[in-house]
């Protein structure tokens, strides 16, 4: 384990402790439903509550759905490459010839191979925040833990906009309530439906 990254990961959750503060204080009053529409919204919270839970008890078994999400998750975003682009790559990083390979057969190789090789530490990463966060949120009274479901659920609604087909594949395990774990520093390839490319 680096403890670069532990050490890291705890610094940058803890600068976010008073953003989610505020996150939690507005879901709590959400919670309570004490304004007009508050019953919708208290029942979407307690939905996503409970896929939250469902989420962290599948990782908590098996850390390799981490892993198996943001191969997804890169492979989402390499599947907006130009064909001619996506071959240069394979043949660079994988060091093979791709001419026989198909279109889904490089998605799969390359994203495993980043996954594998490169998120190592945003998983390692990821889960210290989620500890971090859990533990002093304990702490505080929940009002921190709210936050913290408060920022799962916006960025699964954002998925949701920015990138249905993932949100699906994420949403039928429930791990598209962990994908605020892998917003940030996955920021680069989510955004990759956004470039323009020209053909090589």
């Amino acid at each position: 384990m680096d403890s670069k990254i532990v050490i890291n990961a705890i610094i940058d959750e803890l600068s976010s402790l008073p953003n989610d503060l505020y996150l939690g204080i507005e879901r709590t009053v959400q919670d309570l439903a004490i304004f007009s529409g508050g019953s919708k919204i208290q029942q979407r919270n307690i939905d996503d509550d409970k896929r939250l839970l469902r989420a962290l008890e599948k990782i908590h078994s098996n850390r390799i759905h981490l892993v198996n999400m943001a191969t997804l998750i890169i492979k989402n975003a390499l599947s907006y490459l130009p064909d001619s682009l996506l071959k240069e790559l394979t043949e660079k990083i994988m060091v093979t010839s791709v001419s026989v390979f198909s279109r889904q057969v490089m998605l799969l190789g390359l994203s495993e191979y980043i996954a594998n090789n490169l998120l190592k530490g945003i998983v390692m990463g990821a889960l210290t925040k989620l500890a971090v966060r859990l533990g002093v949120g304990s702490v505080t009274g929940g009002v921190l833990v709210q936050g913290l479901l408060s920022r799962a659920s916006a960025a699964s609604r954002n998925l949701k906009i920015k990138h249905p087909k993932l949100w699906t594949e994420l949403y039928s395990t429930d791990l598209d309530m962990l994908y605020f774990i892998f917003e940030k520093p996955l920021a680069h390839y989510s955004n990759m439906s956004t470039y323009t490319f020209q053909e090589l």
